[in-house]
């Protein structure tokens, strides 16, 4: 049972060391770098590290949100069902009869001249004749 806990001690010892001894490490390298950099350089990154952080309790939240969400999608009340439309013999169920329009009799339609499908608003006018010049051609055309 002793050598149980003296091992034990032993390992706990050696991890410390080397946590200590990573720290050191660490440290030593962030003073040589930060040491190295101008003051430029080191307001970009205390700016960066700074917004980093800032943004680290927002996609928290966002996380936390979004798994709430989807338990919540189902207590949410059920809508009243809405009737259906008898089914008509010799058509399928979720089909519509065809949609037939007649024009009443009396009405004039407005057109342009040459211009068939144009109506009474004359939204557009016709295009106004163009010429054209061809690169190279006769400039009397």
């Amino acid at each position: 049972m002793n050598q149980k806990r003296a091992i034990k001690t032993r390992n706990y010892r050696i991890g410390i060391y080397f946590a200590l001894l990573s720290i050191a490490i660490v440290g030593v390298a962030v003073y040589t770098i930060l040491d190295r950099l101008t003051q430029e350089a080191l307001a970009v990154l205390a700016g960066a590290t700074c917004g980093v952080l800032a943004a680290i309790p927002t996609s928290l939240l966002i996380v936390v949100v979004s798994r709430r969400l989807p338990a919540q999608a189902g207590e949410r009340p059920k809508q009243a069902q809405q009737p259906q439309p008898p089914a008509y013999a010799g058509r399928q169920q979720g089909t519509y009869p065809p949609v037939v329009v007649i024009a009443p009799q009396g009405t004039q339609q407005h057109q342009l001249p040459g211009w068939p499908g144009w109506g009474a608003r004359g939204i557009m006018d016709p295009p106004a004749e163009r010429s054209f010049t061809v690169v190279g051609g006769d400039l009397d055309d």
